[in-house]
Protein backbone atom coordinates (compact mmCIF):
# COMPACT_ATOMS: atom_id res chain seq x y z
CA UNK A 1 0.00 0.00 0.00
CA UNK A 2 1.23 3.64 -0.72
CA UNK A 3 0.47 6.62 1.66
CA UNK A 4 -1.05 9.60 1.04
CA UNK A 5 -1.14 11.73 3.93
CA UNK A 6 -2.99 9.84 6.35
CA UNK A 7 -4.82 7.72 3.60
CA UNK A 8 -3.76 4.82 2.29
CA UNK A 9 -4.22 3.70 -1.33
CA UNK A 10 -4.54 0.35 -1.86
CA UNK A 11 -3.41 -0.22 -5.76
CA UNK A 12 -4.77 -4.41 -5.76
CA UNK A 13 -7.92 -3.48 -6.96
CA UNK A 14 -5.84 -1.54 -10.10
CA UNK A 15 -4.28 -5.26 -10.36
CA UNK A 16 -7.28 -7.35 -9.65
CA UNK A 17 -8.95 -4.68 -12.56
CA UNK A 18 -6.18 -5.63 -15.12
CA UNK A 19 -6.37 -9.70 -14.95
CA UNK A 20 -9.83 -9.11 -15.47
CA UNK A 21 -9.62 -7.02 -18.25
CA UNK A 22 -6.88 -9.26 -19.65
CA UNK A 23 -9.15 -12.99 -18.92
CA UNK A 24 -12.17 -10.45 -20.59
CA UNK A 25 -10.04 -9.31 -23.74
CA UNK A 26 -8.98 -13.30 -24.15
CA UNK A 27 -12.70 -14.14 -24.45
CA UNK A 28 -13.37 -11.98 -26.82
CA UNK A 29 -10.56 -12.92 -28.79
CA UNK A 30 -11.90 -16.70 -28.60
CA UNK A 31 -15.40 -15.70 -29.44
CA UNK A 32 -13.62 -14.26 -32.96
CA UNK A 33 -12.07 -16.97 -33.68
CA UNK A 34 -14.78 -19.20 -33.43
CA UNK A 35 -16.13 -18.78 -36.20
CA UNK A 36 -13.51 -19.58 -37.90
CA UNK A 37 -12.00 -22.34 -36.42
CA UNK A 38 -12.61 -25.70 -34.73
CA UNK A 39 -9.87 -25.89 -32.13
CA UNK A 40 -8.48 -23.41 -30.53
CA UNK A 41 -5.42 -23.03 -27.60
CA UNK A 42 -3.76 -20.68 -25.90
CA UNK A 43 -0.31 -20.38 -24.67
CA UNK A 44 1.12 -18.15 -21.91
CA UNK A 45 4.75 -17.23 -21.00
CA UNK A 46 5.85 -15.63 -17.70
CA UNK A 47 3.02 -12.86 -16.47
CA UNK A 48 1.11 -14.62 -19.65
CA UNK A 49 0.70 -17.70 -17.91
CA UNK A 50 -1.72 -16.46 -15.19
CA UNK A 51 -3.78 -14.64 -17.48
CA UNK A 52 -4.27 -17.67 -20.18
CA UNK A 53 -4.56 -19.91 -16.78
CA UNK A 54 -7.64 -17.79 -15.35
CA UNK A 55 -9.08 -17.76 -19.10
CA UNK A 56 -8.85 -21.11 -19.58
CA UNK A 57 -10.22 -22.36 -16.13
CA UNK A 58 -13.07 -19.72 -16.59
CA UNK A 59 -13.59 -20.21 -20.40
CA UNK A 60 -13.36 -24.01 -21.01
CA UNK A 61 -13.49 -23.57 -25.16
CA UNK A 62 -9.99 -24.03 -25.47
CA UNK A 63 -8.95 -27.63 -26.40
CA UNK A 64 -4.79 -26.98 -25.50
CA UNK A 65 -3.20 -24.75 -23.31
CA UNK A 66 0.46 -24.75 -22.83
CA UNK A 67 2.02 -22.47 -20.09
CA UNK A 68 5.42 -21.82 -20.32
CA UNK A 69 7.90 -20.27 -17.74
CA UNK A 70 4.79 -19.64 -15.31
CA UNK A 71 4.88 -19.56 -11.88
CA UNK A 72 6.40 -16.77 -9.84
CA UNK A 73 4.88 -14.68 -6.79
CA UNK A 74 2.93 -12.19 -8.47
CA UNK A 75 2.66 -10.05 -5.28
CA UNK A 76 7.10 -9.81 -5.26
CA UNK A 77 7.24 -9.15 -9.11
CA UNK A 78 5.43 -5.82 -8.95
CA UNK A 79 6.49 -5.02 -5.42
CA UNK A 80 9.96 -5.40 -6.40
CA UNK A 81 9.79 -4.29 -10.01
CA UNK A 82 11.94 -1.56 -11.73
CA UNK A 83 9.75 -1.31 -14.46
CA UNK A 84 8.28 2.26 -14.38
CA UNK A 85 4.67 1.80 -14.93
CA UNK A 86 4.63 -0.89 -12.12
CA UNK A 87 6.33 1.32 -9.82
CA UNK A 88 3.70 3.53 -10.25
CA UNK A 89 1.08 1.61 -9.48
CA UNK A 90 2.84 0.28 -6.25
Amino acid sequence: MKHKGDARIDFSDVLLTGFRQAVLDTRKAVDRLQEKHTHRGILGISMGVIISCLAAEIDGRFQSVVYLLGGGDPANMLWDSKNLMVRFYK
